[in-house]
């Protein structure tokens, strides 16, 4: 059976990259192996670090968890959903909702499930922002053997 590793991150471009998933697993009778990768946040020691930018503090703590919480809830419905919808096209599909360093988790992923074939987004950011920021798509294809598909976002004129 071949497979297919997907990375979203709901972004514009996630829309594309499902149908365009869809479209190699049908037409390769593959598996689609989606995954989303959340940051880690240690819930340990929390107090007086800083998260995202904001001191957190034992009175603001339970706010920001909540937050959290709700964000990861609605990130699991998405994946849920995505999953559903592909099922009811007659697509093998997996989903996981993922926690960690992006590029590291979606190295591991590769590493793991060792897919035949990737399928991701690219944002368009342009070649400054690449080379501060670096790419989870650079990364990707600097490290695995098998293709990968890079679906770009749509641009508007």
């Amino acid at each position: 059976m071949k497979k297919i590793l997907v990375p979203v991150d709901f972004s514009d471009v996630t829309e594309l990259v499902i149908e365009n998933a869809k479209l190699f697993a049908k037409s390769l009778d593959a598996e689609l192996k989606i995954i989303h990768v959340v940051s880690a946040m240690s819930t340990v020691g929390v107090a007086q670090e800083m998260v995202g930018g904001v001191v957190v503090t034992p009175m603001n703590y339970e706010v920001l968890r909540n937050e959290l919480a709700s964000e990861l809830k609605s990130e699991h419905k998405k994946m849920l959903e995505i999953k559903q919808k592909l099922s009811d096209d007659k697509v093998k599909v997996k989903a996981f909702l993922l926690e960690g360093d992006l590029s590291k988790v979606v190295l591991s992923q590769v590493n793991e499930y060792a897919p035949d074939m990737i399928i991701m987004g690219s944002h368009g950011h342009g070649y400054m922002m690449k080379a501060l920021l670096g790419s989870i798509t650079m990364s990707v294809l600097k490290h695995v053997k098998c293709p990968v598909v890079i679906v770009p976002c749509k641009t508007k004129n």
